[in-house]
């Protein structure tokens, strides 16, 4: 019986990080579980998420693992297998035995309801936590989302919000929006949240940040996207981003982007 364990880890034995490269975002570590989910339903194989190697599993309902210690005994050793690499055709090779590594693999296959309940489960956040973002003012709210881009997010250079950023937010915004950005900056500049309702959360790089506190302000905010009704979204990038994009496909949620007027 072949066993696979996907890891969510910052660490990668074969893919050092470095000040620009190696980051994997939660957007990254949902996209790659999902295309090992879908496998194991194809390839019958076991299959297993294993989160308490990242700083995010302090917040998180822990999932059922039988191979955990084993994880732990291994947790300097775990690989990469990148985006790019043809899943199906590797696991097919696999002989019988236990597999943990993580993967960041672009999904090629529709998502069933189960493979959304499946992930729903590895994100549910412990009882502290939900009270947390229950006490939020808002009971329904509608998110706009601005990915500004990693300039701040990983190298925490503060950033100048534009003009053409504020008349976006202005033009777009309801009565019941709430702000989330991967920019800290945009929180501080009136302009640009008047008649907004912002968090207190500082973006961090769930990737990078190696504290686990200090990361809980991204979780909260993606769990905070996960309930809302509705997403605008901008990116300063030509897709999506990953945050929002897999909170859409996951909760049933509809999106729009935002383009910047010319």
């Amino acid at each position: 019986m072949k066993v696979i364990v996907q890891v969510w880890t910052q660490n990668c034995v074969n893919a050092p990080q470095t000040e620009t490269d190696n980051f994997w975002g939660i957007g990254d570590f949902i996209r790659g579980t999902i295309q090992l989910y879908i496998l194991s339903k194809e390839l019958g194989f076991e299959f297993y998420v294993d989160t308490s190697l990242h700083p995010m599993s302090k917040f998180l309902v822990s999932t059922n693992n039988p191979y955990r210690h084993i994880v732990h005994a291994n947790k300097d050793n775990i690989n990469l297998l990148p985006a790019h690499v043809d899943l199906k055709n590797l696991i097919t090779g696999f002989q019988d035995g236990l597999y943990m590594f993580f993967t960041n693999a672009h999904c090629d296959r529709p998502i069933t309801q189960d493979c959304k309940e499946f992930i729903k489960s590895i994100l549910k956040p412990i009882p502290q936590l939900e009270n947390e973002l229950n006490a939020i003012p808002l009971k329904s709210y509608e998110i706009m989302h601005l990915r500004l881009g990693d300039q701040e997010l990983i190298k925490d250079i503060s950033r100048n919000i534009t003009p053409e950023i504020i008349k976006l937010i202005q033009d777009n915004k309801s009565s019941n929006t709430l702000l989330i950005s991967d920019s800290a900056s945009i929180k501080k500049c009136p302009e640009a949240i008047h008649g907004l309702y912002i968090t207190n959360s500082i973006p961090k790089h769930t990737g990078k940040c190696k504290d686990s506190d200090s990361i809980k302000d991204t979780l909260v905010d993606f769990l905070l996207v996960s309930r809302s009704t509705n997403i605008k979204t901008y990116s300063c990038y030509s897709w999506v981003s990953g945050f929002i994009y897999w909170a859409h496909i996951i909760y049933n949620i509809p999106i729009t982007e935002l383009k910047l007027m010319s």
